[in-house]
């Protein structure tokens, strides 16, 4: 993010990439088709934007707040406090809340998505920080009230928790 702090010296300077992640065996030519996709996806969306794990683009603010995030899950993961047999249900979670907030390809079950989240939070998470930041995640207040405007990174911060913990 030290670029960034650059670019931010110099307004005609901007800075956008895109990051594909894959599995060793991956042919080269897959990945580097993949990453020239969401630089396209990142440089469309505005300047200095990133295309990481998630579906659309987001601020390098955002990214820095994701990365942020996965911090904390990663360290709550790593005590024991957070198991990773959830961090893989979030994903399912995240991925049923975005085809319904996207309004196509839902499943009917999908729209189950919040009620799935507040049963795996009561089930696995024993501490309430824990459980308010995972709520947040998903754009849900302590009274797990909805906002429209649920921050990007959702997918970002629980993927690298899981990364950083393989």
């Amino acid at each position: 993010l030290r670029i960034c702090r650059i670019a931010a010296t110099n307004p005609s300077l901007t800075f956008s990439l895109g990051v594909a992640l894959f599995d060793p065996r991956t042919p080269i030519s897959i990945a580097a088709h993949e990453a020239e996709e969401r630089l396209a996806a990142a440089k469309d969306a505005g300047r200095n934007r990133v295309c990481a794990i998630e579906p659309g683009a987001m601020t390098w603010a955002a990214f820095s707040t994701a990365l942020d995030r996965a911090e904390k899950l990663n360290a709550w993961q790593r005590e024991g406090k957070l198991p990773t047999a959830l961090l893989y249900r979030l994903l399912a979670i995240d991925d049923a809340r975005q085809r319904v907030a996207a309004g196509k390809k839902a499943r009917p079950a999908d729209y189950g998505w919040m009620a799935r989240l507040g049963y795996q939070l009561a089930r696995n998470v024993k501490a309430p920080e824990i459980a308010e930041e995972l709520r947040s995640l998903f754009g849900l207040d302590g009274s797990w009230t909805h906002s429209e405007n649920v921050p990007p990174g959702t997918r970002l911060s629980i993927s690298h928790a899981l990364y950083r913990n393989r």
